[in-house]
């Protein structure tokens, strides 16, 4: 006769409740939540690169469209970007003038280029200011810049091109000194008129008393 086979031992697991589980448990919650955390914040985050983006296109898309010259400096003058009708403003390609360096395109020198700089430049609100800027052949164009310090300090200037209300300018002054001159003219004209009409009224009444005398 065969001996019996043992009796099958039963493993009794006591994990489910040891403090050890708990433990494992709340850890794994946490970290669960981290996780969804994790996964909300990087949803925000590509949200938010979204929106930067669009602004970036649409800022861009305004810059290159802008018939006026937009640019933007770093706070020593340097140009770090700058439209397409600035650099046709100026006589350069587009891009020639990233890199460049502002104050070599203002038509001054010595202490009043660095007086002209220090004023551009120093006031925290936007203003205005006028200048002669260097066109690539050397003529110089008379702008009217608005500048605006943005966030990060760097300098956003808008220039506008002034020789168009110049000539209008000199248009208006040139009409004006024209009918001054036809105003003197007519003038002159009517002076002599009547002074040809008082001398015709003189020699009609001298005519006209000299008959009275002789029949007397």
């Amino acid at each position: 006769m065969s001996p019996a086979a043992p009796a099958p031992i039963e493993l009794v697991t006591t994990l489910d409740a040891s403090p050890a589980a708990d433990e494992i448990r709340s850890v794994a919650g946490r970290m669960r939540g981290m996780m969804a955390e994790i996964e909300n914040t990087r949803d925000r985050v590509l949200a938010a690169h979204a929106i930067i983006a669009k602004s970036e296109s649409r800022y861009r898309s305004l810059l290159h469209q802008a018939s006026d010259m937009v640019f933007v400096c770093t706070p020593d003058g340097t140009i770090c970007e700058m439209n397409e009708a600035g650099h046709q403003m100026l006589g350069y390609a587009p891009g020639d003038l990233v890199g460049h360096s502002l104050p070599g395109l203002v038509a001054l020198s010595g202490t009043a280029l660095e007086q002209f700089m220090l004023s551009l430049f120093s006031r925290e609100k936007a203003h205005l200011a006028e200048c002669r800027f260097i066109h690539r052949d050397g003529t110089r164009i008379h702008v009217e810049i608005k500048v605006g310090i943005q966030a990060g300090g760097e300098i956003l200037c808008i220039a506008r091109d002034l020789r168009e209300r110049e000539a209008m300018s000199n248009r208006m002054l040139e009409l004006n000194a024209s009918l001054e001159a036809r105003v003197d003219e007519r003038t002159a004209e009517l002076a002599a008129v009547n002074g040809e009409l008082e001398t015709f009224a003189y020699a009609v009444s001298h005519d006209l008393r000299t008959p009275l005398r002789s029949m007397d």
